[in-house]
């Protein structure tokens, strides 16, 4: 018997051990998709008719698993399944460019108008499409409580389009195209006594430090680990953030981690992976947030589930990018 999965008015055939990703995009459907591993949640959708495979809700949380939705990329159905978009991007239009400044070697802050109609949670992405159609996703870095303007932040990345674009071209009052947010690598208010520990490697660290900032200013009262990592002591940046606000919540560790020396002191010469493993001890009564370098996100995902942390409380964006 043939199956067939239905996904917005077209019907894309598949055989068993074929993923819903797979299959729609072998029939020439557009699929929004990243990580292809189950991790950054970029493929979300909902099923509308058929049975979703556990494994394909694997780290969702409980409200979205009873709404039927699952990840197209790690989904193998072995019926016929119908499906749809996990849900529309909530603000889509036109923004423009403020401020252009460099706060790090490879680095750029980006500020943008922000129109009245955008509503965000700290630590979530949109995406900025230019005018030739070029499109990429970047984290906000900056507070709900900024009226006017949203910041994002961008790395230099080699051949990367819209990034090289930004560091070399682009100018303030330029047009830019948005579309989100989206994303739950956010701030769970509800429990302000729980261990919170966020792990970060390059720009990573942008949406870590909104979340641990959102935190704080909604009474945040237990422990806040935050871990930046970098190849070398100069390609750390937001240090000067990041310490003003150890010095105004105490309940704040900010470790600064390299993995190539030599580096001053309190920075930590060794492997990212290594230095966080070593001190997250009782994991399974913490919240963890990982960010950045899609292989090590990967790695410390993997470790930080096996010491015992559940996946509803393991919150990844690997930042998988296409050479932004």
């Amino acid at each position: 018997m043939d199956l067939k999965i239905k996904y917005q008015g077209r019907a894309a055939p598949f055989s068993r051990g074929d993923t819903v990703l797979e299959a729609l995009e072998r029939s020439g459907v557009p699929v929004s998709s990243s990580c292809r591993a189950g991790a950054c949640q970029s493929c979300l959708m909902r099923a509308t008719e058929g049975v979703v495979p556990a494994a394909a809700q694997a780290g969702l949380k409980e409200s979205l698993k009873k709404t039927g939705h699952f990840l197209s990329c790690i989904c193998r159905p072995d019926q016929n399944i119908s499906c749809e978009p996990a849900h529309s991007a909530p603000f889509q239009g036109p923004v423009h460019i403020q401020e252009i400044r460099p706060i790090g070697p490879d680095v750029v802050l980006v500020q943008l108008s922000r129109p009245a109609a955008l509503e965000f949670i700290p630590g979530q992405f949109v995406t900025l499409k230019r005018y030739d159609g070029v499109a990429r996703s970047y984290s906000i870095a900056s507070q709900a409580t900024q009226d006017d303007t949203i910041e994002i932040h961008v790395r230099l990345v080699p051949q990367g389009q819209l990034s090289s674009w930004f560091h070399t071209q682009a100018q303030p009052g330029d047009e830019l195209w948005l579309e989100g947010p989206k994303g739950d690598c956010t701030y769970y208010p509800g429990q302000p006594d729980e261990p919170l520990i966020l792990v970060g490697t390059g720009t990573g660290i942008a949406p870590l430090y909104a979340i641990a900032l959102d935190a704080c200013l909604q009474g945040h009262t237990g422990p806040i680990s935050i871990y930046h990592g970098a190849l070398s002591e100069e390609r750390l940046y937001l240090v000067d953030e990041l310490s003003t606000l150890i010095k105004s919540y105490p309940n704040v560790n900010y470790v600064r981690c390299v993995r190539n020396g030599p580096a001053t002191s309190p920075v930590r010469v060794g492997e990212l992976k290594d230095i966080v493993m070593a001190e997250l001890a009782d994991p399974k009564h913490k919240r963890v947030y990982l960010c950045g370098d899609p292989g090590l996100v990967r790695i410390l995902k993997k470790h930080i589930f096996l010491a015992g942390v559940s996946m509803n409380r393991l919150h990844a964006d690997p930042f998988v990018g296409t050479g932004s």
